[in-house]
């Protein structure tokens, strides 16, 4: 491998094509190297080693990758960590990654909506998006069609209103953990939140929720953590929140209750 230490430490790597002698290769991790020379062409490299399950970049520098593959080989890649590696937007080949169980992108630069279908991802279990730019008024349907979606974190996002658009079903039946603290959401609490009876943490606090807290968060049965906190919420705390037995941290504080 040709590389060397920069001024910060850093491997700097300046050739991969190394990688595509290793055809059995299953686990790559680069993360905290500096890749951004080889960001280009990094991505077709790595497309050409179909047996990869885990791949890790985190930290390294390539804010350049490529968005777009003609044919994506990642046909056994179950857990890509693209975390703190400075893209603006979200690479639209991640979504095809059919075997796909862990995808990490936070502390990211990444800006705008996040993208409407075709999303492929049937299988992912963990998906994080915390510390970006996302934004908008709604969430993408395809989201909620994550039916295998175990934990989803937006903390830290520009995100407006969690609201669904049209007829737009829930099929996230098995969420656990759900963490969309400190955006810039100005809606009441969503009703299709109360749905999530798998729930054991939820986080919206540091937003500008508002209104009244349902009587359906009762439905929340499995529920350990619930954090309203640094909100607009008014009107009288339900007693359905008494009926949540699971529950050992409950924050309501700095809201208008």
């Amino acid at each position: 491998m040709e590389g060397e230490f920069d001024n910060n430490h850093r491997l700097q790597v300046d050739n991969v094509q190394w990688l595509t002698g290793l055809s059995n290769l299953q686990y790559l991790d680069m993360s905290t190297m500096d890749l951004s020379k080889i960001s280009d062409n990094l991505l077709q490299v790595i497309n050409m080693i179909p047996s990869l399950v885990e791949l890790r970049f985190s930290w390294s520098r390539l804010g350049h990758i490529s968005h777009h593959l003609i044919q994506s080989n990642f046909s056994s890649l179950a857990i890509l960590d693209l975390s703190g590696t400075e893209l603006s937007s979200l690479p639209r080949w991640i979504f095809g990654i059919r075997k796909l169980a862990s995808l990490n992108l936070h502390d990211n630069g990444i800006e705008g909506s996040m993208p409407e279908g075709p999303w492929n991802l049937t299988l992912l279990n963990h998906l994080y998006l915390q510390a970006n730019y996302l934004n908008g008024s709604s969430l993408p349907r395809e989201l909620f069609n994550l039916s295998n979606l175990i934990s989803l974190d937006l903390t830290e996002n520009q995100l407006e209103d969690l609201n669904l658009n049209g007829n737009t079903c829930i099929n996230m039946t098995i969420l656990e953990d759900l963490d969309i603290s400190s955006n810039n959401l100005h809606s009441s609490i969503p009703k299709w939140l109360y749905n999530c009876k798998h729930l054991k943490s939820l986080e919206l606090h540091s937003n500008h929720l508002q209104g009244a807290i349902s009587d359906d968060i009762g439905n929340l049965s499995s529920i350990i953590h619930l954090g309203l906190a640094w909100n607009e919420l008014t009107g009288r705390i339900p007693n359905k929140i008494g009926t949540l037995c699971e529950i050992k941290c409950l924050d309501l504080s700095r809201n208008k209750l």
